[in-house]
């Protein structure tokens, strides 16, 4: 499989944006909520993963008003539900991991219904494990101390964002089965 490396690294570069977007917000109180929730981080990281599908692999979504929102409510829904089922936050590192397959899992869904993916299994399989490995690296720099340079948002929507990259690169390539 020949990936395109350039691509990738865009989408990285999009994914650490869209993290430190989120985490200046919280900064200075940036929080719009909904259902007693912050959505702030859904509404930026649905906003993100379309303009990286729009000029960085040319995906134009089917409706231009409707299918933002669709991905912006996938992102919201795996962000409402995670608080919900949290109650917020969570200190153990499997609930971390737990909580980004759970939000990787979602925004799946999203995508699968905001850009007509031909692959839907693999999409939402591989959006799911980037998310669970970007909780699992999130663990780990916390459990080794480097939580501080290596914010929660940063790190997941990061390798979220690669995952997308690689799902789609994926799903877009000619099936060999005819």
């Amino acid at each position: 499989m020949n990936l395109n490396y350039k691509h990738l690294g865009m989408y990285l570069v999009v994914g650490i944006v869209s993290g430190l977007l989120f985490h200046f917000s919280n900064i200075i109180h940036i929080d719009l909520m909904f259902f007693g929730t912050n959505f702030t981080s859904a509404i930026i990281l649905g906003i993100m993963i379309l303009l990286a599908g729009r000029y960085i692999s040319g995906i134009t979504p089917r409706n231009p008003w409707l299918n933002p929102l669709v991905l912006i409510l996938g992102c919201g829904i795996g962000w409402f539900l995670n608080h919900e089922f949290r109650g917020g936050d969570c200190y153990r590192y499997w609930c971390v991991i737990e909580a980004g397959i759970f939000g990787g899992f979602f925004v799946g869904i999203g995508l699968v219904i905001a850009w007509r993916l031909k692959r839907i299994w693999m999409v939402i399989v591989l959006t799911t494990l980037a998310g669970g490995l970007g909780g699992l690296v999130f663990a780990l720099s916390d459990f080794f101390g480097f939580d501080e340079f290596f914010p929660l948002f940063v790190t997941w929507q990061g390798i979220l964002l690669v995952g997308i990259g690689i799902a789609i690169q994926i799903d877009s390539r000619k099936s060999s089965i005819l």
